[in-house]
């Protein structure tokens, strides 16, 4: 019980005044920074170094979110961002909400320029003013397809909202669903689609979906390379197909051409069996010689000891055949004089 105390006890101390000089050297302001200070503070003195951090962070985003949001409006009252047109209040409130809520990170920074542009367009056309390059594509536009007119107000809520990322797509998706309601398939997407000859099962699925994302994104150098990313993979799928229908119409060239292939990969095959069984013998040898020797030295001390005397073995083999297999007489030699000798 006692260390069991002690323990909580050190888990409660106290977190060194650095901590707290940390947060007395950050200028917040922001509505509602007073209770987040607050609850920063308390955990100093609970001496949680992970909850200072993450109310810390907490502090420093929404002091930037703010600072960001009146950059932008060019007021410290978001109260006096002048807009005109009816429900701007709620608009303001909501894109407020959303980037206190949102950590404010680079992406999320864009977003919200990006949005507060998007209600200066909207006032800008509640005001009548109707320049923006925008309005004049798509008053530009002749449009006759089915849903047309649900279309074009939907661009125009893009345009109040994500004139940057979105709406650039949203008009390319216009033209084209006119251009294909016509019957004009010129667009060199649809024209590189059209030319394909495909014929595995199933292939008109994936080029209804092909052309359903052509519609839904604009013309640039990305979407072209995702474009003939997905075009490869069609023609690849065709050629695993057309491998498998060959065996089909002619199975006995196509039975030649597989034995060819197997032929060869069981030879390899088994080539590499008789690798893997002959290391293994002399693994397994080695490891019992080894066993029987002992200690490591005692095995160095035989293996010196075999390959010694395979060296005399060899030395003795090319030895004996070098020597004649009968000796001649030696015609010169001299009988021994001595009868006994003789």
């Amino acid at each position: 019980m006692e260390a069991r105390q002690q323990s909580d006890d050190a888990v409660h101390e106290r977190l060194p005044n650095t901590f707290t000089r940390g947060l007395d050297a950050l200028n917040v302001h922001y509505p509602g920074c007073e209770k987040d200070l607050a609850i920063a503070r308390e955990t100093v003195e609970l001496g949680s170094k992970t909850k200072f951090l993450k109310a810390y962070r907490k502090l420093l985003g929404k002091q930037i979110a703010y600072e960001h949001y009146h950059a932008v409006s060019g007021s410290n009252d978001m109260n006096t961002f002048d807009l005109d047109y009816p429900g701007n209040e709620t608009d303001k409130r909501e894109l407020e909400h959303w980037f206190n809520d949102n950590p404010p990170n680079e992406k999320n920074v864009q977003i919200f320029l990006e949005r507060i542009e998007g209600l200066e367009n909207k006032n800008a056309v509640f005001l009548g003013d109707r320049s923006h390059r925008h309005i004049q594509a798509l008053s530009k536009l002749t449009l006759s397809y089915p849903g047309c007119e649900e279309d074009v107000q939907e661009a125009l809520e893009i345009h109040y909202s994500r004139p940057f990322s979105i709406f650039p797509d949203t008009l390319h998706s216009l033209t084209v669903k006119q251009d294909m309601y016509i019957g004009d398939r010129s667009h060199w997407r649809l024209t590189k689609l059209d030319d394909l000859d495909l014929t595995y099962p199933k292939w008109q699925n994936d080029t209804k979906q092909i052309e359903n994302w052509h519609v839904h994104n604009e013309d640039n150098r990305r979407n072209a390379v995702i474009f003939h990313e997905v075009i490869e993979g069609l023609l690849e799928e065709e050629d695993v197909y057309l491998g498998w229908n060959l065996e089909q119409r002619d199975p006995e060239e196509s039975t030649i051409r597989t034995q060819d292939y197997e032929t060869v990969i069981r030879q390899e095959a088994n080539e590499d069996i008789r690798t893997q069984d002959y290391e293994t013998v002399i693994r397994q040898e080695a490891h019992e010689k080894k066993r029987r020797c002992g200690d490591s030295s005692s095995f160095d001390k035989y293996l010196y000891r075999i390959e010694k005397l395979e060296q005399k073995i060899l030395k003795n083999k090319s030895r004996f055949k070098s020597r004649p297999k009968e000796s001649k007489p030696d015609e010169d030699r001299r009988e021994p004089k001595n009868e006994k000798y003789r």
